[in-house]
C-alpha cells in the first residue's frame, strides 16, 4: 500500500505550519480554521466546519479572522503527482451510478474542485469525473482512500474516491 500521500495529509498541519502560518494567539491574524482535536491541531478549512467558521467571522463572533493558507485541500493539490495513475470511482446512489477510471489531475479554480481521469474512449485524452464547490466539500482521508463528497449528501449527491492502494 502506498501511504506517502496519506502520511503527508495526516500530519497536516505540522507544528511548524501552525506556528508560522496559522499563528495561534495572534488575534485577528490567527487562522479561523485552526482547530484542536484529540490528536492535536486540525485544519477546518476542508470540511463542514468551513461554512460555520466563515459565518461566525462574518457576524463578528470570532477573534481569529485569518484565512492564511489553502488548507489540507491545498496540500493535496500540491502533492497530486502522488495520485497520478491511481484508481478513481465516482458513485451516486440516486439514481444508482458508478464510474471508474484512472486519476490524471485535479484543479481548484473559482471555488470549485475538479477531478480529471483518463478517458477510455479517447487516446491520450482526459475527462472530468466530478466537481464540487469547495465551500460544501467534505473530504475523508484514510490510509486506503481519499473520498470527496458534498457535505451532508454523501453518495446521494455523488461521491468520488481516489484509492491509494
Amino acid at each position: 500500500m502506498d501511504t506517502g500521500i496519506f502520511n503527508v495529509l495526516q500530519v497536516f498541519p505540522s507544528e511548524q505550519h501552525v506556528k508560522e502560518t496559522c499563528k495561534p494567539g495572534d488575534g485577528d491574524g490567527t487562522c479561523r480554521y485552526l482547530m484542536m482535536g484529540r490528536r492535536g491541531w486540525n485544519c477546518g478549512k476542508g470540511g463542514s466546519f468551513k461554512r460555520i467558521l466563515d459565518e461566525r467571522v462574518r457576524k463578528g463572533e470570532m477573534h481569529a479572522q485569518g484565512d492564511n493558507c489553502a488548507g489540507i485541500l491545498g496540500v493535496l493539490h500540491e502533492n497530486q503527482a502522488a495520485l497520478k495513475g491511481k484508481r478513481v470511482e465516482y458513485r451516486e446512489s440516486m439514481p444508482t451510478h458508478l464510474d471508474s477510471a484512472v486519476f490524471t489531475r485535479m484543479e481548484i479554480a473559482n471555488g470549485m474542485l475538479r477531478l480529471f481521469v483518463e478517458d477510455a474512449d479517447e487516446d491520450e485524452r482526459e475527462k472530468q469525473i466530478s466537481s464540487i464547490n469547495v465551500d460544501y466539500l467534505d473530504m475523508d482521508v484514510s490510509p486506503t482512500a481519499i473520498t470527496f463528497s458534498i457535505s451532508g449528501l454523501g453518495s446521494f449527491g455523488g461521491e468520488t474516491t481516489i484509492f491509494l492502494e
